[in-house]
């Protein structure tokens, strides 16, 4: 949700669409915008973009400027499959399932550049704050890497509780919330 208006992603593979609805009225929403995008999984809102984790075809960014006419500005094919995505000034940080933590500079949105990867888990959750992206994902419940150099990640630390995996992640104030299919855990973080 941005505004009036909410970003959803509906159908899957080749039948996938990025939507754009006005929500004014929740209880009636009215779809004013969409594009089809193959793959589509996830989408991350920043500005004036919407930046599509779209599995083995990478992310796809749109100009969402005018919602009634959303259009494609720019893609990247990534190492591994985005599954999960987070943009935070002129990075993308994609949750790359076994290609890791990919990040993306983004600064001109046509023409999106590789710059740094952390390959060392496999993540299908992200989500970035103070130049730390908290990660999760297979045999990980959160693993903290640090980004303030996206050319060279390093890891920071990890929790893996036997038998605990996360595919979510969002981090507000001290605290983590991790979640997947069954439940959702609350992590307090030390800085």
């Amino acid at each position: 949700m941005q505004g009036n208006y909410a970003y959803i992603i509906t159908g899957s593979g080749n039948f996938a669409y990025f939507q754009i609805l006005n929500v004014n009225y929740p209880s009636n929403p009215v779809m004013v915008g969409n594009l089809s995008i193959t793959g589509a999984r996830k989408v991350f809102i920043s500005g004036h973009y919407a930046f599509i984790a779209s599995g083995s075809l990478g992310v796809s960014i749109v100009d969402v400027s005018n919602p009634a006419v959303p259009r494609l500005r720019g893609s990247i094919n990534t190492p591994g499959e985005a599954v999960n995505i987070f943009a935070n000034s002129h990075y993308l940080y994609v949750a790359d399932g076994i290609g890791g933590l990919t990040i993306v500079d983004i600064s001109n949105p046509s023409n999106p550049v590789l710059r740094g990867r952390y390959t060392n888990v496999n993540v299908s959750g992200v989500w970035v704050k103070n130049s730390v992206a908290a990660t999760t994902g297979a045999n990980n419940l959160l693993t903290a890497i640090d980004v303030i150099d996206p050319l060279n990640p390093s890891e920071l630390g990890r929790l893996r509780p036997q038998g605990e995996t996360g595919k979510w992640v969002k981090v507000s104030g001290n605290y983590a919330f991790v979640a997947d299919e069954n439940k959702l855990r609350v992590i307090k973080l030390k800085n």
